[in-house]
């Protein structure tokens, strides 16, 4: 019998997600944590902890004037707090559930497939995606379209 040479198994990195909820409107923690894993799994090699903010307007809007200088409303923002690059790394995604519910009515879809994309978005920055570009946004866009379906 001839036994064939397999590769090695690729170690899954470990991933540790909290997730917090400052909002009034329940969210189904489960939604965000399965897609945040099926993403990170996918696309990263390094363990990582990663914290979901969920917020509101108020929240983001003041999260943007003092991190990024803009008096604008956002549906998501990351912050690395780490490299990476690092043996263990670390984010915060803000997820502004405003903008998330303003969104899934203005687009026509669900809030729970708003609250993946927003999710998914924050993520793919984290893992050296950047949206400044139209033909970034593009590939950022098939991207969150890949992990939707």
């Amino acid at each position: 019998m001839v036994r064939r040479k397999t590769a090695p198994l690729k170690r899954q990195p470990k991933l540790v997600i909290e997730i917090h909820n400052t909002h009034p409107t329940p969210v189904e923690f489960a939604i965000l944590k399965e897609i945040t894993e099926k993403v990170w799994r996918s696309e990263s090699t390094v363990d990582g902890k990663v914290s979901l903010v969920i917020g509101d307007d108020d929240l983001m809007k003041s999260l943007n004037q003092q991190y990024l200088g803009k008096n604008s409303l956002t549906d998501v923002i990351a912050f690395p707090l780490n490299e990476i690059e690092s043996s263990v790394f670390e984010g915060e995604i803000y997820v502004n559930l405003d903008r998330v519910k303003a969104n899934a009515d203005y687009y026509g879809v669900s809030f729970e497939g708003e609250l993946r994309r927003v999710t998914i978005h924050g993520l793919l920055h984290f893992l050296g995606y950047d949206d400044r570009t139209k033909k970034n946004k593009d590939v950022m866009k098939r991207r969150e379209d890949f992990y939707l379906e």
